[in-house]
């Protein structure tokens, strides 16, 4: 086994190791948003583990005899891992965010939720009849 395979191999199972307790963090924990912490927190991280030992491995791989450009291959390899990393690391974190400001919004908090400063939560009706005024004001 080579250092190469050695490298890839930690980072694969360390990504995987994040994966695995953020999915026990989902089914450990107690409230909807210490739930949704662990798991958007540990798929981001594990995600880009994993990624980064896949691309340490293209740069050392072994590629088949067929291949006759072999830097252009590698390169679109990681280029196409990269790609995916940077959409994990933005759609990720903004999933997380989108679901526990919806859940919040909808009251899943419960009555002892905290109060945020500068948040101000407007039921269905409320909405409606502000928009209906918006509307009428700007006519």
């Amino acid at each position: 086994m080579s250092t190469l395979e050695i490298i890839t191999g930690v980072f694969v199972l360390s990504g995987t190791l994040c994966c695995m307790i953020g999915a026990l963090g989902l089914v450990r924990l107690p409230a909807f948003f210490e739930r949704t912490h662990a798991g958007g927190l540990a798929d981001t991280m594990g995600a880009s583990l994993c990624i980064i030992g896949m691309i340490i491995y293209t740069g050392g791989m072994d590629l088949p005899t067929w291949i006759d450009a072999d830097i252009k291959y590698r390169a679109l390899i990681i280029i196409k891992l990269v790609s995916i990393a940077a959409l994990l690391l933005v759609t990720s974190p903004i999933a997380g965010h989108a679901l526990a400001k919806a859940a919040y919004e909808k009251g899943l908090g419960g009555p002892d939720a905290l109060e945020f400063e500068g948040v101000t939560i407007y039921t269905e009706a409320q909405e409606d009849e502000a928009l209906r005024k918006e509307e009428e004001a700007n006519r």
